[in-house]
């Protein structure tokens, strides 16, 4: 982890659709201790930035949670207007 940081005391939910996001992010501190490599003990790809998914989930004490991606699922829909609007402010 980044030197001296600490968790803050505001819990984050994170939510996501993303099964791959996902995993990557209940298998993070596994790869970590075990040298970057997976169950098959093959390298995790894209290291550098599960490194600093790792940093971030444990700073902000940010918990996961894999939402359906179906249309009538709330937190789905609220994700993808949460994307729109930010893709929107970008261009």
């Amino acid at each position: 982890f980044r030197k001296k940081e600490t968790a803050f005391d505001c819990p984050i939910s994170f939510l996501t659709n993303s099964t791959y996001l996902q995993t990557g992010i209940d298998n993070v501190f596994d790869w970590r201790r075990g040298g970057w490599k997976t169950a098959d003990k093959t390298m995790v790809k894209h290291k550098e930035l599960w490194e600093n998914v790792a940093c971030d989930f444990y700073r902000f004490r940010i918990r996961s949670k894999c939402v359906s991606s179906t249309a009538l699922d709330q937190d789905h829909l609220r994700c993808c207007t949460i994307a729109k609007q930010a893709v929107a402010a970008v261009h």
